[in-house]
């Protein structure tokens, strides 16, 4: 038996299907079969040709990111999910490259354009920073019912006579292991 999810996955691909028949069949009446077989070799090769240039410096703003963000450089809530949201659109934009047809190999070129990447960051920010909360939310809850533990929320207090950085003059405890 075919369930909602399968009916809407065949709904899915058989609209897909239908709008890039269409989008060929209304560009062959309109300029001929032979400049629609020629304008979709062009698509794919100007989208690969950008998808190279932009993929490059996409990964290179990552690697960037991903450096600073080890020698512990601050930097802002957007600055630091940028390159991961760029990275994401990338992907996406490769996906829809090598999915055939038209209509995907323009959308695949939209994404990897820098202003409709500057336009779709912040929604693929706010869906990705929603997926990262409800599966840490998920994975607590799984966490705290297999350990049997019962979580006591509280708050932490710096007291004067506890430290809270390493100081050399201040008598330490022996490490019952050295070895670590």
């Amino acid at each position: 038996m075919i369930g909602m999810v399968d009916l809407m996955k065949l709904a899915l691909f058989l609209t897909y299907v239908v709008i890039e028949i269409a989008a060929f069949v209304g560009l062959c009446f309109a300029i001929g079969v032979a400049w629609t077989v020629l304008l979709g070799i062009a698509t794919v090769v100007l989208g690969f040709w950008l998808l190279r240039r932009q993929g490059a410096k996409v990964l290179s703003n990552l690697r960037t990111a991903g450096q600073n963000a080890a020698a512990g450089v601050p930097a802002g809530p957007s600055g630091s999910a940028a390159p991961v949201a760029d990275t994401a659109l990338l992907a996406g934009a490769t996906i829809a490259m090598v999915v055939p047809g038209l209509v995907t190999t323009v959308i695949g070129i939209l994404l990897l354009l820098k202003p409709v990447r500057a336009v779709l960051r912040p929604l693929v920010i706010a869906l990705g920073t929603r997926k990262v909360v409800v599966a840490m939310e998920s994975y607590a809850q799984y966490g705290r019912g297999m350990a049997g533990v019962t979580v006591v929320d509280g708050q932490v207090v710096d007291t004067p006579d506890s430290p809270t950085t390493y100081d050399p003059n201040r008598r330490q405890l022996p490490n019952p292991h050295p070895d670590l």
